[in-house]
């Protein structure tokens, strides 16, 4: 089970081909097309999303992938702070939105949660936290 807030995920992504530049979900859940949580890869930004209402609320870090090079990842989801993502230890820029992640009956490694927007590489070692962890543990 994944909480609807204050949680922590992290995973590591390698691209063997950089894609072009589009939307590809390293994490996801979908409830339905205006109400989801994930982390992708826009082609210019990762990006820890929850979209509420039909309105996304992304905390982002500029991402330009090396092909065959591991990028670790974490994304924080608080009901104080909203939400972080962090990059090889280096946090982005927060989105204060702090309302509850939007949670659906099933969550996907490599797709948004509703079986779209596959990436074209390997994720490994995704780990969900049920707690907030501090900056020091997540960018360590």
């Amino acid at each position: 089970n994944v909480p609807t807030n204050d949680f922590t995920i992290y995973g590591e992504t390698e691209f063997p081909l950089v894609p072009p530049a589009a939307s590809y979900y390293l994490w996801g859940t979908y409830v339905d097309a205006s109400n989801s949580t994930s982390v992708l890869w826009d082609g210019t930004n990762l990006i820890a999303r929850k979209r509420i209402s039909g309105t996304s609320h992304d905390a982002t870090i500029a991402l330009s992938p090396t092909a065959g090079t591991i990028f670790k990842w974490a994304a924080r989801f608080t009901s104080t702070t909203g939400t972080d993502i962090f990059l090889n230890g280096v946090k982005g820029t927060n989105d204060a939105t702090n309302t509850a992640c939007q949670i659906g009956t099933n969550f996907q490694e490599g797709a948004d949660g509703n079986g779209a927007n596959a990436i074209n590489g390997t994720i490994r070692n995704v780990k969900i936290y049920g707690s907030v962890l501090p900056n020091s543990l997540v960018s360590g």
